[in-house]
């Protein structure tokens, strides 16, 4: 399969403390498959951006865009090559949340929203980041996205809890140091 890069080299990873280097390392994974996708091209142009424009989508970015038109016997690459950056940001937001680096995971997740608004498991760690940056309304309102679109899911329903939580214990603690004045 093209797309198995979802999470399991990062476990694997984080135990031996390479979490700096699993950034790196999915970076180079990718640009070689980004390279064997882009080597299906047998039109003049390359019909996927540079491995170099790759490294720059892994750290936030939006995608650049296409160099030429998709021929439609390149479909199925140009949707696999968007299948893999899509589980590359997702794997890097991960790395991120373990790392607890919130602004990245925010950057990261907006990445990948803006090219599928549907994805739970953006909007998800994206709520998870916000509620550590203590951006409790946009954590919600992503948590409750992610909870619609995947109701089964306990983790998103108990991350909204700890989310709930820890909002009303952070305005606890502003009422308590401004002796009353705050309502």
């Amino acid at each position: 399969a093209l797309v198995d890069v979802e999470g399991d080299d990062v476990d694997r990873m984080q135990p031996l403390g390479l979490a700096k280097c699993a950034r790196q390392a999915a970076c180079e994974r990718v640009e070689r498959r980004w390279v064997g996708l882009s080597s299906h091209s047998t039109s003049p142009t390359p019909l996927l951006p540079p491995p170099s424009a790759l490294k720059v989508c892994l750290h936030g970015r939006s995608p650049p865009p296409l160099t030429s038109p998709v021929p439609a016997r390149h479909t199925r690459h140009a949707s696999a090559a968007a299948a893999l950056l899509l589980s590359c940001q997702l794997n890097e937001a991960q790395m991120c949340l373990r790392q607890e680096d919130w602004p990245t995971a925010v950057t990261v997740c907006t990445g990948v929203l803006e090219r599928d608004p549907q994805n739970f498991k953006a909007l998800f760690r994206r709520g998870v980041a916000y509620t550590e940056l203590q951006r409790f309304a946009d954590a919600k309102a992503d948590l409750v996205s992610a909870c619609k679109l995947e109701p089964k899911s306990r983790e998103i329903r108990e991350q909204f809890e700890r989310t709930k939580t820890a909002h009303a214990e952070a305005r606890s603690a502003e009422r308590s140091a401004f002796g009353g004045v705050l309502k």
